[in-house]
């Protein structure tokens, strides 16, 4: 989305822009690979900018830049996901005459037997909580996780403050300011003071309502290990890293009510 989005961002008016979307075979059995290009005759790029196109805050200097908003972090997260999913991405540019984008994927395909039975037998697509307004204290020391983390909350309908480390969690949360949030994700592995450690200072805070703010893991280790060290800690929640939204909403379906155990910690 966040190609299509430039697209249509660095295209004038009149400008077109083509979507192609094709399968190919794959060597590996049950699987197929699929290729996404986006092709505009938008601006385009230099040589030396499409050098750094994929660096955080990127964007080169153009006469349409006094218009153009947002961290210049989008085609770096567009980057990490793709390379997260194990695929690849490639560009061709010049400059004026427009950018064209392929990203490439292997993805697995569905088991036909259980797409019939699944179209045969529907079932009522599960219903969450609404957590719209719902204010988030965000502790990632990784500026690109954080602006990734940070656009997810936000599509879910959540306000979300920031904080580099566990060391500046806990001052936030020790003062007035704490007194706003509804909920805190936490990163384990940062500088200063990692995640296990903020949480346990977190719990004993005098202020009960904030002693109590439930508090999720965010972490890139998925094992039981790791789950166990983030309940002993106090945390409320683990999630893996990629975050998912779906893992992040059965967590917060928990922890708000909808699924009742809260001493339960989703697995992913």
């Amino acid at each position: 989305m966040n190609i299509i989005s430039n697209a249509v961002k660095f295209t004038p008016v009149g400008g077109t822009i083509h979507i192609l979307v094709k399968e190919k075979a794959s060597q590996k059995a049950g699987y197929a690979v699929y290729s996404f290009c986006i092709k505009d005759n938008g601006i385009g790029m230099s040589k030396e900018f499409q050098e750094h196109v994929f660096d955080s805050f990127a964007r080169e200097r153009t006469v349409t830049e006094s218009g153009i908003t947002g961290t210049g972090l989008g085609m770096a997260i567009t980057k990490n996901i793709v390379d997260l999913m194990g695929g690849t991405i490639h560009l061709t540019s010049k400059q004026g005459e427009g950018s064209e984008f392929i990203v490439t994927l292997e993805c697995e395909l569905a088991n036909k037997t259980v797409q019939d039975k699944q179209s045969s037998c529907p079932k009522a697509e599960k219903k969450h909580l609404d957590y719209s307004g719902k204010k988030v204290l965000l502790v990632e020391d990784n500026e690109l996780n954080r602006e990734i983390a940070t656009e997810i909350l936000k599509s879910l309908g959540m306000k979300v403050d920031c904080a580099a480390d566990g060391m500046e969690a806990v001052e936030i949360m020790s003062s007035e300011a704490g007194n706003q949030y509804d909920l805190i994700f936490m990163d384990i592995q940062m500088p200063k003071m990692d995640g296990y450690t903020a949480t346990r200072e977190i719990r004993t805070l005098n202020d009960s309502k904030k002693a109590n703010i439930p508090i999720i893991a965010m972490t890139a280790n998925a094992f039981d290990e790791d789950r166990k060290k983030a309940i002993k800690a106090g945390m409320n929640g683990h999630i893996a890293k990629p975050i998912d939204v779906n893992v992040i909403l059965q967590n917060l379906d928990r922890i708000f009510g909808q699924n009742g155990d809260e001493d339960t910690m989703a697995k992913e």
